[in-house]
Parts: C-alpha cells; structure tokens; sequence
C-alpha cells in the first residue's frame, strides 16, 4: 500500500507542477503578444526587447518541455505502469 500512496502524493505534486506551468506559460505567451505595443523608437529599446523576446521563449522552451514530461509522467500514473522499466 506505500506505494500507492507514494504515487498518489506523487501525482498530486505534479498535477500541482503542471498546473503552475501552464499559467507561467500562459503568462509568458500574453507578455510576448503584448510586446509590440510596448517597444519604442530607440535602437537601444529594440535590441533590449529582442534580448527580452529571446530570453522569454527560451524559458517557454524549457518549460514547455517540463511539461510534456510531467504529462507523460501522468498518463503512465492514469495506465497503472508508472515506475516499470520502459527497457
């Protein structure tokens, strides 16, 4: 029964991680449609905002990628075989 419960506690942490991500992500995507309206004439300003776009969605990358592997950690929880060797 421990490792019922592990998975469980297990499951719940990464419906609570995902979840979080998902509104980060969401944040990140409305801060990257929003930018055009923000950006000024000056050089300097552009090439800060490219700096920020590219920083931005570099970090939707990552978590992007977070993501799909909490979402597979999951669906191996839902199918009952988290934690078998997948050799």
């Amino acid at each position: 029964m421990a490792r019922k419960d592990s998975i469980l506690k297990l499951q719940s942490l990464l419906i609570l991680r995902r979840d979080a991500m998902r509104q980060a992500l969401a944040g990140d995507l409305s801060m990257l449609k929003s930018l055009p309206e923000q950006t000024g004439g000056d050089v300097v300003d552009a090439a800060l905002d490219a700096a920020q776009d590219e920083i931005s969605s570099k970090l939707a990358e990552v978590e992007s990628r977070e993501l799909a592997q909490i979402e597979g950690a999951l669906e191996k929880i839902r199918q009952g075989n988290y934690g078998e060797c997948e050799i």
